[in-house]
């Protein structure tokens, strides 16, 4: 594989075997993003999100993705070491999405992603007041 990186989506009935490999990663961008639990992406995983692998001999990015019965195609979670990495892997996740009957592309995160994303518009923002 040399220093190419391979990006992959994981079939379901393969998540319990990678899930030692991903799931410190998984964990650090839900510590990021506070709504989501690992327990909660694990069990995401069993019931229709798609979780996509990215590394060279290691696995370091991932992405979760869910489409919705609404049309969305919504990024979940991604997390890892290579964002820019990430970021030229979407055309193949939005590819699937659209085979798997999605009619866009949603995906919620901190505002440096809005960067990042330059085919991507700014839809709505969130606030949020703590308590």
């Amino acid at each position: 594989m040399g220093n190419d990186i391979a990006f992959t989506g994981v079939r379901r009935d393969q998540i319990i075997d990678i899930w030692p490999l991903v799931a410190d990663i998984i964990k650090r961008g839900c510590d990021k993003f506070n709504n989501l639990t690992l327990d909660g992406v694990f069990d995401d995983l069993h019931s229709g999100s798609q979780l996509w692998v990215a590394g060279c001999n290691d696995i370091t990015s991932v992405c979760v993705t869910r489409i919705y019965k609404n049309g969305n195609c919504n990024i979940e979670l991604c997390a890892g070491q290579d964002v820019d990495k990430i970021v030229s892997f979407l055309p193949i996740i939005e590819q699937w999405a659209k085979e798997n009957g999605a009619k866009r592309m949603r995906m919620q995160g901190r505002p440096g992603w809005r960067k990042k994303l330059t085919s991507y518009k700014l839809e709505k923002i969130i606030m949020e007041k703590s308590l």
